[in-house]
């Protein structure tokens, strides 16, 4: 017995499908782990949300994969999605340095701390001072580090003066820490 499939859905496997033929066109091993996310993700879904066999999926991905970075994004947003913030948090560990782009890396490790334990969050602030480290010469990275040392120091009423003068420096120097 067939399971008939309806217009908006079978434009939208049309879509997805185009898309994927250009990534494999672009970058033909983003497209692979990709699909290897996706299929993780309905798995997830037809199983009720629980995790089990997406984890299996996923772990069985990056032996399979050269785009790590890919698979551990969308390891990392399941299990936080699914309120597993511990272990995205170890996921993030197990992920540093696999992805070729080690600004968005940490930018991306900023967001999720940010998102999971607001702006005054102690480990958001550890990572803001890892991650200037890590990126003294990304723009982008120190300026999003100053502004949650900053904002971290006015959420706990201080002054601020000496994490405005470390968030200014992280802010005006391309040499930090």
């Amino acid at each position: 017995m067939g399971m008939t499939v309806g217009a908006g859905e079978t434009q939208r496997r049309r879509r997805r499908r185009r898309a994927y033929e250009f990534l494999d066109y672009v970058n033909p091993e983003r497209g692979r782990a990709l699909r290897w996310c996706e299929a993780a993700r309905e798995l997830r879904s037809a199983d009720g949300g629980d995790m089990k066999e997406a984890r299996k999926l996923l772990r069985s991905a990056l032996s399979c994969v050269k785009d790590y970075a890919s698979v551990y994004r969308t390891w990392i947003a399941m299990e936080a999605d699914g309120g597993g913030i511990g272990a995205a948090r170890e996921l993030v560990f197990a992920a540093k340095g696999t992805d070729g782009e080690y600004a968005a890396f940490w930018l991306a490790y900023l967001a999720f701390e940010l998102r999971h334990g607001g702006s005054g969050c102690e480990h958001a602030r550890a990572v803001a001072v890892d991650a200037a480290r890590a990126c003294p010469r990304d723009a982008a990275v120190q300026a999003r580090c100053a502004t949650v040392l900053l904002q971290g120091a006015k959420k706990k009423g201080r002054d601020g003066s000496g994490t405005r003068r470390v968030a200014m420096m992280l802010a005006s120097s391309t040499s930090v820490l």
